[in-house]
């Protein structure tokens, strides 16, 4: 157990950072105030001159240099580290270079973990050094520490030094121009869908994120369903590509506009001035991992509401192929101006279509199909009757803002907005009961009100 004893520092550099937050109090007399203080390094490069002492020093995230004295302990993290003097208690260094030259001395416990350690003979140790996962010991892990050591902890996704990173940057990049030469109609309709419904774009990516997992496990679960897991799997990763390309064109669009460059409206030019922007945005500590999640979850969210929308078009296309009785206008209009329902209604109502589902599903699956009837139950109601069993016995009918009847497109996007509302705490579902239009969140997402229709007027 005294191996893992040095993680605990870790806890030291908590104190510190709590210290150092905390109000500073004014000396009765400056003047006497003595003795070495701590030195913390955050995303920044630490350095102790020769002759110079400290009580405690962290660096993290960084480069630390010391050849001067460190009288207690001195930890890192994610850093690439140079030691040349003594450091009389503990040394514990997490995922990075360590470079021990001939004048380094350590007083207490040494520890060097999922680090590269370059050591000269003559660095001195209290005690014997402990080194777990270090290059030396899983020389075939080296790549992993190294990425994790300068980009994962840092929340970079692109470190500079590390050179396989660099190839599959340039593979990515391959890619993505590919999608944009074989499929550039699904590309345009992403970008598009990125210009026009920005928000709607990152929910979508944001709940498809979320679920794609528990689907994944369902599908396993039911057996049958591992058939489907591999279609599941590409069509989620081709979306992911799909909507990367998209996500970079749309950056060097928008970066074309800002600087009034018309030649990146041209597709491919955008996507690679994208790309190399975002690239450079990529190796920059946090920064980079935000750009990173934001742009992914936008990509995917656009892809999926360009899909939705297309199948809009087909399913729109079709009815008006159909021949529609002259007053469904008229009614439709009628009924957008019933009165809306709020939270409470809808909330019995989908308790008892909870119950139904629940009950259904437990006895044919033992609940394994739960989420999936669910979501099906929704699709086929709303789409088929504009309504759920719950709702026709409570008198709830769902409708676009305008009147028209609810196609499987806003169906869709309904069911995957709705996950939003409840990620949020159920804040998207109690939305509809404080807002002065009565509408939640997944209403506004997919442009649907729910409306309380006249007694008398059956739903079936």
């Amino acid at each position: 157990m005294k191996t893992f004893r040095h993680l605990f520092s870790l806890g030291l550099l908590i104190l510190l950072v709590l210290e150092l937050a905390a109000p500073a109090q004014p000396a009765a007399n400056p003047a006497s105030a003595s003795g070495p203080e701590d030195l913390i390094r955050i995303l920044t490069d630490l350095n102790l001159s020769a002759g110079e002492e400290v009580n405690d020093a962290v660096v993290l995230f960084g480069r630390g240099t010391t050849e001067g004295t460190v009288h207690r302990n001195f930890f890192s993290l994610g850093s690439d580290v140079e030691i040349n003097g003594p450091v009389n208690r503990d040394l514990t260094i997490l995922f990075g270079k360590v470079k021990l030259g001939p004048k380094a001395e350590v007083g207490g416990h040494a520890a060097f973990i999922g680090c590269e350690v370059e050591r000269s003979p003559e660095a001195k140790f209290k005690r014997t050094p402990k080194e777990l996962f270090t290059a030396a010991q899983f020389p075939q892990l080296h790549w992993a520490t190294e990425y994790l050591g300068q980009g994962a902890l840092r929340l970079r996704p692109l470190p500079p030094g590390v050179p396989w990173v660099w190839a599959v940057t340039a593979m990515l990049a391959l890619v993505y121009l590919l999608m944009q030469m074989l499929f550039p109609a699904p590309v345009e309709a992403s970008v598009s869908a990125l210009q026009t419904r920005p928000v709607t774009a990152l929910f979508s990516g944001l709940v498809v994120s979320i679920i794609v997992a528990p689907v994944c496990v369902l599908l396993v679960a039911t057996g049958v369903g591992v058939l489907l897991l591999p279609l599941v799997l590409v069509a989620f990763v081709g979306a992911l590509l799909l909507g990367k390309t998209a996500a970079l064109r749309f950056v060097g669009h928008q970066l074309g506009r800002q600087v009034k460059l018309n030649v990146l409206e041209h597709a491919v030019l955008a996507l690679v001035v994208g790309g190399g922007l975002v690239t450079l945005l990529y190796m920059v500590p946090v920064l980079g991992a935000f750009v990173w999640g934001g742009l992914t979850l936008l990509g995917l969210g656009s892809t999926v509401v360009a899909g939705v929308q297309h199948l809009g078009k087909e399913s729109e296309a079709a009815a008006a192929l159909e021949p529609q009785p002259a007053v469904d206008t008229a009614n439709a209009a009628g009924e957008a101006t019933l009165p809306r329902v709020g939270f409470w209604r809808r909330f019995v109502a989908t308790l008892l279509d909870a119950v139904l589902i629940g009950a259904t599903a437990g006895v044919l699956s033992k609940g394994l199909l739960l989420l999936p009837a669910w979501f099906l139950y929704h699709l086929i109601m709303w789409r088929w009757k504009g309504t759920t069993i719950g709702g026709i016995v409570f008198g709830l009918k769902l409708m676009r803002e305008d009147g028209r009847p609810v196609t499987l497109a806003v169906a869709l996007v309904r069911s995957l907005a709705s996950l939003f509302s409840l990620i949020a705490l159920g804040l998207g579902f109690f939305w509809a009961g404080w807002s002065r239009d009565k509408r939640a969140w997944h209403d506004r997402i997919a442009g649907t009100i729910i409306v309380q229709m006249p007694r008398g007027m059956s739903l079936v």
